[in-house]
């Protein structure tokens, strides 16, 4: 090896063991197989093993979403007004503005007297 100050660096660009343990740790690059949709990276199980990228995927948290395959360290979290389960790739609106309150009762009368007239 060759001194260079502190450091010992090796032929071919390698370094020491020593001086690899002053590295900090080093997330994979995104030319990776990224996370399907509905999950990120999880960045704990990177730190654990950063070797495979696609083994570090974790499902969205409910309220969160992913729509693309991709190589984030968390989910979008879904706009006001709207939800999402766990390992979601899209967030569904909480409200029924599109419907008003008059059709929404007669849709319900027609759905159980269709019910009552099959059951009976």
């Amino acid at each position: 090896g060759v001194q260079k100050g502190n450091a010992t660096a090796f032929q071919l660009g390698c370094i020491s063991p020593l001086d690899q343990a002053d590295v900090p740790i080093v997330i994979p690059s995104p030319s990776s197989l990224p996370c399907p949709p509905g999950s990120y990276i999880d960045q704990n199980l990177v730190e654990g093993d950063p070797a495979i990228l696609a083994d570090k995927c974790t499902l969205c948290p409910a309220g969160t979403f992913a729509l693309y395959e991709n190589t984030n360290l968390q989910c979008q979290q879904c706009p006001e007004g709207s939800i999402s389960l766990e390992g979601a790739n899209y967030c569904v609106a909480t409200k029924d503005n599109l419907t008003s309150v008059g059709l929404q009762v007669l849709g319900t009368i027609f759905v159980v007297v269709s019910w009552s007239s099959t059951i009976g």
